[in-house]
């Protein structure tokens, strides 16, 4: 709970502003896959967790993404997530492989948990919002 007298006492210009920063809150939202998506092949996806606890992790929608990047109580990142090809990875008889989404966004996520830490905790389910192969009509 936040001392509001104490705010007020040692921040009286700026206790409006202050007092905003620490009531906000993120809600979790499900991101929604459009056409244009699926189109695209990709998503973004937003998350935020407070500065003080990694165990706290939320995802959160473009507008509490845009609120909260400039508070100190939280850190947010996102993620541009594959959602159109193959399930799996595989290897063309001449020789290339072709990774599949769930290893696209394996990496995906390991890469930004060296910065966002506990994200690979959050996200289990590496083919979340995978709408299939091609890019359906």
């Amino acid at each position: 709970m936040i001392d509001t007298k104490l705010l007020e006492q040692l921040y009286p210009k700026k206790v409006n502003e202050y007092n905003k920063i620490l009531q906000e809150a993120p809600v979790f939202v499900s991101p929604v896959v459009t056409q244009q998506d699926a189109e695209n092949g990709f998503i973004t996806r937003y998350f935020v967790k407070s500065a003080n606890d990694s165990n706290f992790i939320v995802e959160i929608d473009i507008k509490q993404f845009t609120s909260l990047q400039n508070n100190p109580r939280f850190a947010t990142t996102k993620l541009r997530w594959k959602i159109v090809g193959k399930k799996e990875t595989f290897q063309l008889l001449s020789g290339p492989i072709v990774y599949g989404v769930a290893d696209v966004n394996r990496q995906v996520v390991s890469n930004t948990d060296l910065t966002f830490g506990g994200l690979r905790k959050y996200i289990v389910d590496y083919e979340q919002f995978w709408v299939g192969e091609t890019i359906p009509k």
